[in-house]
């Protein structure tokens, strides 16, 4: 089989996935139906980019429409993604007028081809996609294309450390299952990025088969990501724990550093008798809005006083209280195994429940009540 015929073969199947997986996420009944669409158009505009490996086979497109996939595919994939990340990590995620700056390099590139290219005469148009690689609007629509991409990668690295951040400072577990994808979903991305440069250089200079070789490794890349991406999305939006977009990482402000010492220490002991009369830690979704609606403290005077007088974040500040129940509840109930007992004081998770029980005790649950025995 040659290498022609696999490219052909691997980019059918990357169009069949793609398809089918939008198809379902604009049909299926789900919360998020935002994220499903913005999904679905990354998949179709994927979907349709890579048909151009094999579709010339069987129909012949006018010029004007080959150039206009190729520019929607160069510069719209990306910012479908990007949005998606967004949709998945806020709760309260909404389109919104200023996401239209997305497409300007879009539009930039578009709207400059216009009197050079599609308003254009047949000869013209087809001595400018001739030389397209060449020209000076080919290369600048390229290395845009290209910068845009690694500026998207770069865009999706930093709101999954600020989302990780938002997230430990306000909920009380660390149900990082979709951070954790997500980041995984960009490594991916930007490795596939680089093949494609790669890729693309082989255009200028070297043979046709080095140039399908290199096609059909991106083509594979781009097969098996797909194919991740679809498990990863039938089944991730289940577990995922949204925040709210108006969450900001803590900062000290001057409120709380003009309060006196005897203020925060009441807070303080508003906080820890609180938590020990109400054990609002037992619920695994506590977050620091719920704290903050219990003890009528500003949702940010809680945050400050952890994060600055505590030298703690809220993931921690629950947990701790959570490590103290589970230690009575292991003396206690020891007929309860250990996962009885780590669901019972609020934990989701075995291996956190471990992780932490160990770092509070040094000891492993099991161990503490051997030796409590």
């Amino acid at each position: 089989m040659n290498t022609e015929l696999l490219l052909q073969i691997t980019s059918f199947l990357i169009v069949f996935v793609s398809f089918l997986l939008a198809f379902f996420l604009l049909t299926v009944k789900s919360k998020n139906k935002i994220g499903n669409i913005l999904l679905s158009s990354y998949l179709i505009i994927k979907a349709v980019n890579v048909s151009s490996y094999f579709y010339y086979k069987f129909i012949d497109l006018p010029i004007e429409l080959e150039l206009l996939r190729m520019d929607i595919g160069s510069f719209l994939e990306t910012p479908f993604l990007y949005l998606f990340v967004l949709s998945i990590i806020y709760s309260d995620f909404k389109i919104k007028k200023k996401y239209l700056i997305h497409f300007i390099p879009f539009l930039i590139v578009t709207i400059i081809q216009l009197p050079i290219f599609y308003f254009a005469n047949i000869e013209t148009q087809n001595e400018f996609a001739d030389n397209y690689l060449y020209s000076n609007i080919g290369m600048f629509s390229i290395t845009l294309a290209h910068l845009q991409n690694l500026m998207y990668i770069i865009l999706i690295f930093k709101i999954l450390f600020k989302y990780k951040k938002i997230l430990i400072e306000n909920h009380s577990i660390s149900n990082d299952y979709n951070h954790r994808w997500l980041f995984q979903m960009n490594i991916i991305l930007s490795f596939l990025f680089v093949v494609a440069i790669i890729k693309n250089s082989q255009k200028y200079g070297n043979t046709d088969t080095d140039l399908l070789l290199f096609r059909l490794s991106v083509a594979i890349g781009m097969l098996i990501f797909t194919c991740w991406l679809v498990l990863k999305a039938l089944y991730a939006p289940k577990i995922f724990t949204g925040v709210d977009s108006q969450l900001r990482l803590n900062k000290t402000n001057a409120s709380n550093q003009k309060k006196t010492n005897s203020t925060i220490l009441k807070q303080v002991d508003k906080l820890n008798l609180f938590m020990l009369n109400h054990q609002p830690f037992l619920n695994p979704d506590f977050t620091i809005q719920q704290l903050a609606n219990q003890t009528q403290i500003d949702t940010r005077e809680i945050s400050s006083i952890i994060n600055h007088h505590l030298n703690q974040n809220f993931y921690e500040f629950v947990n701790q209280y959570r490590i103290e129940e589970a230690k009575k509840v292991l003396l206690k109930n020891r007929e309860l195994t250990i996962l009885e007992v780590l669901y019972s004081v609020g934990f989701n998770s075995k291996s956190t429940f471990n992780t932490q029980f160990k770092k509070t005790t040094k000891l492993t649950p099991t161990e503490y009540r051997r030796k409590n025995s």
